[in-house]
């Protein structure tokens, strides 16, 4: 391949040398199954914790770049590039588990746990629950500030009534995830918006063909799972002595809901991730001195949790939960992950790939099938989604153009990444959830039956026509679209591939 063709086509960060050569094809593939095989085989067989494993998957990533003839001082810049594009998640997630333990101290999620049990139908609590979180998510933008909060404090009320533990979380991340998805204030909404090149209002359009559907089943399905839960075994007596522990040492009123008022507003106004949370703690220290606890107090629970002694070990356990301490784990992999994607993406090993496999796509059904499959497994190669938006909307960008599919579809497609993030230990998201709920991402896998529907209900639409969308303009933008009013022209498609390849094959 010629010097021009190279930097064309690879374009590679100007921080450090650029020594290193391009993989082959069959190189990257036996770099990229290496690293998934020995995750899966370290983490689910052998029960090695996921930052181990990803620190090994590292040192044989690193090995490779060595051996394409990248130097030393090129590595370590990937390495650092890494964990500066993980610095924000992981201050974030710090903050979070700050505001966890603040709003436990404050009130906040004693309120809603109490709300809760008071409205509460047992025999539709799973469908009741995800819908809660639904309402919460979209207001603000956050998954993570929804499983939390609202999502910690109903997680709590369906294990008091029985329900099996990782049976609740199933719901909770599929109403987390659904405002995420759709509200415009969410930063992945944003950033898949932005990845794809279209614009957000657009994005989250496209989203509602493939998210409400995709929600109304999985609350079927909820209602059947938690039907039986729901029958004259349901010892309510543990729910009105849970109640009942609350409002003994807590000072309970509507008023305690202007800590989450006042964090919606911050996101609603475009205020900055960090900036937003750090006005929630405070106002949720504020309301803490105002239940009883010395700021000395506050600040012990900001660090390791609160530490309640109620005489109710379910009290004491479901708002012991937050604090500084308790995202260590989810820091520490974000730290080991995100610079192994950083190797990945850098020695082009995955774009690699990505484009060896471009060629093969004949229909729209292919190319929708094609990315929402790549999305997922750079989403778990790269330990998040940021990298997973970027690297597929710059891979099959100009396949949606060729087949004048609208880019609002290619940027549904990208938050697929989002979606299935949670199912695997190794990333942040599930690192996360993991870590809230105390079980292993493989415990709750088999009820969040949301995050397999909304794959497949994708790949459905781009075979079916259903929610897709065609751009005559040919750069997808958001002038003359409509649903089906463009009937894709095949034989321009192929011609455009097979040009593509000759040019490659050439080089």
């Amino acid at each position: 391949m010629s010097q021009e063709k190279k930097k064309r086509f690879y374009t590679v960060s100007e921080k450090a040398d650029h020594t290193g050569r391009m993989p082959k094809f069959g190189e990257a593939m036996l770099i990229v199954l290496a690293v998934l095989a020995l995750l899966v085989w370290l983490i689910l067989f052998r029960n090695i914790s996921a930052q181990i494993a990803l620190s090994i998957c590292l040192f044989l990533s690193c090995c490779f770049a060595g051996y394409l003839g990248f130097s030393w001082s090129r590595i370590e810049a990937m390495l650092m590039d890494g964990i500066r594009v993980g610095a924000l998640a992981m201050i974030i997630n710090l903050m979070i588990g700050m505001l966890i333990a603040a709003w436990c101290a404050a009130g906040v999620v004693p309120y809603l746990i109490d709300i809760g049990i008071q409205i509460i139908v047992p025999r539709f609590f799973l469908p009741m629950t995800c819908i809660a979180c639904c309402i919460l998510s979209v207001c603000c933008g956050s998954s993570w500030t929804t499983a939390g909060t609202v999502g910690l404090a109903l997680f709590g009320i369906g294990t008091t009534m029985g329900i099996p533990a990782p049976m609740i979380v199933g719901p909770i991340l599929t109403g987390a995830y659904f405002g995420d998805k759709l509200s415009p204030i969410s930063e992945s909404t944003n950033c898949a918006a932005a990845a794809a090149e279209t614009d957000l209002m657009e994005h989250v359009h496209s989203m509602v063909f493939v998210i409400v559907p995709s929600t109304i089943l999985a609350c079927i399905i909820y209602g059947v799972l938690g039907w039986k839960y729901g029958g004259s075994s349901v010892d309510m007596s543990a729910l009105t002595e849970l109640s009942s522990a609350l409002r003994a040492n807590f000072w309970l009123n509507p008023l305690l809901l202007i800590p989450i008022l006042v964090l919606g507003f911050c996101i609603f106004k475009k205020m900055g991730s960090i900036q937003a949370l750090g006005i929630a703690i405070a106002v949720g220290i504020i309301f803490a001195l105002t239940q009883g606890f010395s700021f000395t107090e506050i600040c012990t629970a900001l660090s390791g949790g609160l530490k309640l002694d109620t005489g109710v070990a379910a009290v004491d356990s479901m708002l012991g939960k937050g604090g500084l301490n308790s995202m260590t784990s989810v820091v520490t992999i974000i730290i080991c992950g995100m610079p192994l994607g950083s190797v990945l993406r850098e020695t082009k090993t995955l774009e690699t790939i990505v484009y060896h496999f471009r060629g093969l796509i004949s229909s729209p059904g292919n190319v929708v099938l094609s990315s929402t499959v790549t999305t997922t497994a750079l989403c778990y190669l790269t330990g998040n989604s940021y990298g997973a938006y970027i690297l597929t909307s710059a891979a099959f960008g100009s396949a949606y153009d060729d087949w004048k599919i609208h880019r609002k579809v290619l940027s549904r497609v990208c938050e697929m990444a989002v979606v299935v993030q949670c199912l695997a230990p190794w990333t942040s998201g599930g690192a996360y959830m993991s870590g809230l709920f105390g079980m292993t991402t493989l415990d709750y896998a088999p009820y969040y039956v949301w995050g397999y529907i909304v794959p497949i209900v994708t790949i459905i639409c781009g075979y079916t026509g259903f929610g897709m969308f065609y751009d005559n303009s040919i750069r997808g933008g958001i002038r003359g679209w409509g649903k089906n009013r463009y009937v894709p022209d095949c034989e321009a498609f192929l011609r455009a591939a097979s040009v593509r390849q000759a040019e490659n094959s050439a080089t």
